[in-house]
């Protein structure tokens, strides 16, 4: 209802899973506001134009054995993990 007023209150400590999959615990509203403050600040470091449909398979060549493997990646955060380890 356009109405009414609407109150959001959070439950802390709440969990932040960060781009990398790390993750924040805040535990109360002033860390919340500094976090989002942050975020603000680091706004054109995010990438939101590509959309993933999982699973993607990727084949990897291994010159010492000269051999194809292929990696099945089933969420973000098993790309994340693939990327960085390359």
């Amino acid at each position: 209802f356009d109405s009414d007023d609407d109150i959001l209150e959070f439950l802390f400590p709440i969990t932040i899973i960060l781009n990398d999959y790390e993750e924040i615990v805040i535990q109360n509203e002033s860390q919340l506001e500094a976090f989002i403050e942050d975020c603000i600040d680091d706004e054109d470091d995010v990438i939101e134009c590509i959309d993933f449909q999982y699973p993607i398979s990727f084949s990897i060549y291994n010159t010492d054995f000269q051999v194809i493997d292929t990696v099945v990646i089933e969420s973000d955060g098993q790309l994340y993990e693939f990327l960085e380890n390359l």
